[in-house]
C-alpha cells in the first residue's frame, strides 16, 4: 500500500448536529502492554477499532473519574521533515486524594508505564449511532507522565498530563472505538475493566 494518499472526500457542516465540546468525566485507562494487539479488530476503514481484548493473566483496565472539565484529551499533529508525520496524544487527569496508595500508584506513571486510554466525548456524531463518541489514545505508542505540578494553594490535588515523548508519537489521530451501536460499544469498554482469566 502506498504511503502517499490523495484526498477523496468532502467535509461539510451539518447544522442539525453541531459538535459539543468536552469529555464524559470517566476515562478507561490500561497498560498498553496488556492489550492483546493480535486480537484487536479493525474496521476496513483502518481508523475504527471494533474489538479490543486484554491478554490473559488478570489483566484489566481501570477507571479515572473527574468532574467538570478536569479530564481532557487532545491530539496534536506533529509535522516531520525526515520521517512520517505523527500525532501526539495527551490525556489530562487529576488525583484528588494524595493518600499513600495513590502516591505509590503515581510511580507507575512516572517510571516507564505506557498507558492507553479510551475516552468518551460528549458529542456522539451526526449519524445518530454514537460512532463518534469513543476515541482510543495511545494505542500505537503508549502515553506516560509528561507534566505534573503539585500546588497546595492552587488545587490541593495533583493535576497531571500523560502524553507521548518527543520523537515517539502515534502514527495517526486517535482511533475511533465503535461496535454496532452506542450500547454495545459502552458494554465493550466496561468489559475491559473485568480482570482476564
Amino acid at each position: 500500500m502506498s504511503c502517499n494518499k490523495d484526498i477523496a472526500k468532502s467535509f461539510s457542516i451539518d447544522c442539525t448536529s453541531v459538535p459539543v465540546k468536552g469529555l464524559i468525566q470517566s476515562v478507561t485507562i490500561m497498560n498498553r502492554t496488556d492489550i492483546d494487539r493480535g486480537a484487536t479488530v479493525f474496521n476496513a476503514d483502518g481508523v475504527t477499532i471494533e474489538g479490543m481484548t486484554l491478554k490473559a493473566g488478570a489483566k484489566r483496565a481501570y477507571l479515572m473519574d473527574g468532574v467538570k472539565n478536569l479530564l481532557n484529551a487532545q491530539a496534536t499533529f506533529v509535522s516531520k521533515d525526515d520521517t512520517f508525520d505523527a500525532w501526539n496524544h495527551t490525556l489530562s487527569g487529576y488525583i484528588a486524594d494524595l493518600n499513600p496508595a495513590n502516591l505509590a500508584e503515581i510511580q507507575a506513571y512516572t517510571n516507564g508505564a505506557e498507558i492507553c486510554a479510551i475516552v468518551r466525548t460528549k458529542y456522539e456524531g451526526a449519524d445518530g449511532t454514537g460512532s463518534t463518541a469513543y476515541k482510543v489514545l495511545g494505542y500505537e505508542v503508549g502515553m506516560s507522565m509528561t507534566e505534573s505540578v503539585f500546588d497546595a494553594n492552587e488545587n490541593g490535588g495533583l493535576p497531571f498530563t500523560l502524553g507521548n515523548k518527543d520523537g515517539y508519537e502515534n502514527n495517526q489521530f486517535p482511533y475511533a472505538f465503535f461496535i454496532t451501536d452506542l450500547a454495545t460499544t459502552e458494554a465493550a469498554v466496561l468489559a475491559l475493566q473485568t480482570p482476564t482469566a
